[in-house]
């Protein structure tokens, strides 16, 4: 199993290492230093399986999941204690917690090898995963500081409060800067969870939108509003939507 090692200390990556070699079907293939790293480690060296931490600097290790481009098996790893890592016992996805022991991590290859994550090329996230995210976001109330967008081959690391909205364009997601689009492998259902709901709201299902940037909404029909934004970018309001608007707007 193509395996990838993911930390920003360089003294767990190699104990991790070191343990590993007890597993003759793990084959490391190399290793990642931060988020940005594992991003183009995943893409050039295409790993089945990722020891990935949780806490870095940059983007953390749940960020990492939610952009790569194809999912591979993943295994959290994290210094919280075991109270905390409830959240993360479900399904096929695993977690060690540091320091690692050998018989904890012969458990989670044992279990990786019953139970191998089907892959597709759809960009769709493995239920486990999701369920991962929206845990984690629920149980921690930490929404996100910054998101990965992509521009061809290029990968940038936006400031979440310099999007101005989220949009879904021939089944991607999109984050819309003042100036540019990217796109992302974020999930529309996913990423709402983990965005502050006193700064995004969902105007559409297929839009989230940052109230900071609404310069004008303007009816189109009875039922029907769009949102003009401050560099000009328009977004349909769905009538399902309205009222959380209104509400957060304080719009009579």
């Amino acid at each position: 199993m193509r395996t990838l090692i993911v930390d920003d200390e360089s003294h767990c990556r190699s104990e991790l290492r070191h343990l590993l070699l007890g597993f003759p079907q793990i084959e490391v293939i190399g290793e990642a230093i931060n988020g940005i790293d594992a991003l183009e480690k995943c893409r050039s060296l295409s790993p089945e399986l990722v020891f990935l931490d949780i806490q870095m600097p940059g983007l953390n290790g749940l960020e990492v999941a939610a952009a790569l481009e194809e999912l591979p098996q993943i295994v959290f790893v994290t210094a919280y204690d075991e109270h905390a890592l409830k959240a993360f016992e479900v399904g096929a996805i695993d977690y060690l917690l540091k320091p690692i022991s050998e018989e904890r991590l012969e458990q989670c290859i044992n279990r990786l090898n019953r139970q191998r994550i089907t892959l597709t090329t759809n960009n769709s996230m493995p239920v486990e995963l999701e369920t991962v995210l929206k845990t984690w976001a629920e149980a921690k109330q930490e929404y996100l500081a910054r998101i990965v967008g992509r521009k061809s081959q290029r990968i940038f690391v936006l400031p979440i409060e310099q999007i101005y909205c989220f949009e879904i364009e021939s089944q991607l997601l999109h984050a819309i800067t003042e100036k540019e689009k990217f796109w992302t492998n974020y999930q529309m259902k996913t990423l709402e969870l983990r965005l502050d709901p006193k700064q995004f709201v969902r105007v559409h299902r297929e839009s989230i939108v940052n109230i900071n940037f609404i310069r004008e909404i303007a009816p189109i029909t009875k039922e029907r509003y769009e949102i003009t934004l401050h560099n000009n970018y328009k977004v349909g309001v769905s009538r399902n939507y309205l009222p959380q608007i209104k509400d957060m707007l304080e719009w009579a």
